[in-house]
């Protein structure tokens, strides 16, 4: 006997099951959001250069480490007073207290990073395109726009 395409069988919910586990991905944890700026924390580095924070309703710009080591930034930053190739934030490195325990983490890279994001040269007005690089050995993060 045949049945209806409509009709629910054990092999098509089998089927779908199946799919639904093979596209689970891994995504690593991550260590909280640090806004600089804006954080009372004492450890979370300042911008730099002219570099801002934008109005609303614009996000903050912030960043983040996971727990693989990559690191993950989110949000905009006001370049009205900045200055092309100059430095907007050095990621801080390893701290320790006296005692010699680990307080924060290393936020710079292994290896020097560039990668293209936007920026805001009038807090929302327009966007340019931006080159982003970090250095690993000294964390400073160096943006200049136009992107070429």
């Amino acid at each position: 006997m045949t049945r209806a395409l409509s009709e629910n069988a054990i092999e098509k919910e089998l089927g779908r099951h199946t799919w639904s586990i093979q596209r689970q991905e891994f995504t690593p944890g991550a260590f909280g959001w640090h806004t600089p700026d804006i954080d009372d924390v004492d450890d979370t580095p300042e911008l730099e250069n002219g570099w801002a924070q934008p109005s609303l309703p614009l996000e903050k710009f912030s960043y983040r480490l996971h727990t693989d080591g990559s690191l993950e930034f989110k949000g905009h930053l006001d370049a009205s007073a900045a200055s092309s190739g100059t430095v907007a934030i050095t990621l801080p490195d390893e701290t320790y207290d006296p005692d010699g325990q680990e307080l924060e983490p290393d936020y710079r890279p292994s290896r020097d990073q560039y990668f293209n994001t936007t920026i805001t040269p009038d807090d929302g007005a327009t966007f340019s395109l931006a080159l982003v690089f970090i250095d690993a050995t000294t964390g400073e993060v160096t943006i200049t726009w136009p992107a070429s």
